[in-house]
């Protein structure tokens, strides 16, 4: 049995209270300069997954801009940025983040995103569908057939467990 659940769906007790899976919010991030430095940084992406021979995933760790900087202030995180590239037709398998407790996802593309989608308990999926969203990478989640080449800013998040950062930044973004 599959679950569907769109942001405008979820009440805002799910969405800011209970939800300790993901948590889609409202903030204008600078996209247009986002993108800029994916293409200025594109070169310089590696395979994210060495065993992967399909090449479907890349990415560049840390990529060092003063915008970078105005985040950590904004969100009060030390965070460090990944720029990400999947492949359209491609899947990001059920997994758990090896490092991050959370991260703040943004979406780059001018085109429909893949929701990230999460596993519960009883074996059934949560479809989460946002342009930014904070996303807990202790649970098993996965984004499943890519109708798009999907672009993101990853914030990953090494020392803040998911509620105490969702919690942050509804503090400091006055959701």
């Amino acid at each position: 049995m599959m679950i569907g659940i769109k942001f405008n769906s979820l009440s805002k007790q799910e969405n800011f209270g209970m939800n300790n899976q993901c948590f889609v919010f409202d903030y204008k991030f600078n996209v247009e300069l986002l993108k800029s430095k994916y293409i200025e940084f594109k070169d310089k992406m590696v395979k994210l997954d060495p065993e992967d021979d399909m090449e479907k995933m890349w990415g560049i760790f840390n990529p060092s801009f003063n915008y970078m900087d105005e985040l950590r202030e904004k969100f009060g995180f030390n965070f460090y940025p990944m720029l990400n590239y999947t492949q359209k037709g491609s899947s990001i398998d059920i997994h758990k983040d090896d490092v991050s407790e959370c991260s703040i996802l943004v979406d780059l593309n001018d085109t429909e995103q893949s929701p990230i989608t999460y596993v519960n308990d009883d074996g059934s999926f949560t479809h989460y569908y946002y342009k930014q969203c904070l996303v807990n990478g202790k649970i098993d989640h996965a984004v499943f057939n890519l109708k798009n080449d999907r672009y993101t800013l990853k914030l990953c998040i090494d020392d803040i467990p998911f509620q105490k950062a969702k919690e942050q930044i509804i503090k400091r973004i006055n959701c």
